[in-house]
């Protein structure tokens, strides 16, 4: 039985890395190049970093080859933000790209079945880029393999939900991680999970033994400008999506009172 652990951990800080699991950069979203990625996760004190750009690895994999050919002192995820019918999951530890637009279900499958770790991404705020409690509870009584959810993820909904994020992680005993969710490097290591080790083998080990604990620090209002922008872009685009579907609905009902006077 893993030996879950809420954000206060037992283990001396001293011996814990530190992972920044949650990453954009220019291949997606993000603003910025690898080498700049990097070099600021490593100025931050960081031992990993998981690039999770959206529905690619792509930057990822170029990050993989920088480090390696700069010898920083930095361990490389390869993930990706997957968009499920469900809302936003993270792949971790993944060889191949997960198509977008795909179930929960058949999305945990996919990362399952190339070695992957899964963990939903900012969940159970109240948006459609998250996923919700019933989802998550669900998708786990289906027998399904979601490692982790994201406790510290920096957006104003993430900090609302904190507390009920920890608690379903604990009833269902999933890991905890900190994602900065950043899409400029400064923002990189504002969230952070934290674990016994320094090495992304070390990380993983962690997670799949939920022992790993999470910390961060909120967004200020300047830091907050670009993802409330994106959380309104995005709920207009579904109300515009729900009302080409109801349009056609209330045609239709309008055309039969006619029909019927």
């Amino acid at each position: 039985m893993p030996n879950h652990q809420l954000p206060s951990s037992g283990t001396p800080l001293l011996e814990q890395g530190r992972a920044d699991l949650h990453v954009h950069s220019l291949h997606s979203d993000g603003h910025d190049a690898m080498a700049i990625i990097c070099q600021t996760a490593m100025a931050a004190g960081l031992s990993v970093i998981a690039i999770t750009d959206h529905d690619r690895l792509d930057g990822a994999l170029e990050a993989q080859t920088l480090v390696a050919a700069n010898g920083w002192p930095l361990e490389i995820v390869v993930g990706e933000e997957i968009g499920t019918q469900s809302g936003h999951l993270l792949g971790l530890f993944l060889s191949e790209v997960v198509p977008a637009g795909l179930s929960l279900n058949q999305s945990l499958q996919l990362i399952a079945q190339q070695g992957g770790l899964a963990v939903a991404a900012h969940p159970l705020v109240p948006h459609p880029k998250s996923i919700s409690a019933r989802a998550i509870e669900r998708s786990l009584a289906e027998g399904f393999n979601l490692t982790a959810l994201e406790s510290h993820n920096p957006t104003p909904g993430a900090r609302l939900r904190r507390g009920q994020i920890q608690r379903l992680a604990f009833r269902h005993r999933l890991a905890l991680t900190g994602g900065s969710d950043a899409h400029s490097a400064n923002l990189i290591g504002r969230a952070q999970t934290r674990f016994a080790g320094q090495s992304a083998l070390e990380l993983r080990a962690a997670l799949e033994t939920a022992t790993t604990s999470s910390e961060g620090s909120d967004q200020n209002l300047l830091g907050l400008a670009p993802i409330m922008l994106r959380f309104l872009q995005d709920l207009g685009d579904q109300n515009e999506l729900l009302r080409s579907r109801q349009l056609p609905a209330a045609l239709r009902a309008v055309n039969a009172r006619r029909r019927r006077s």
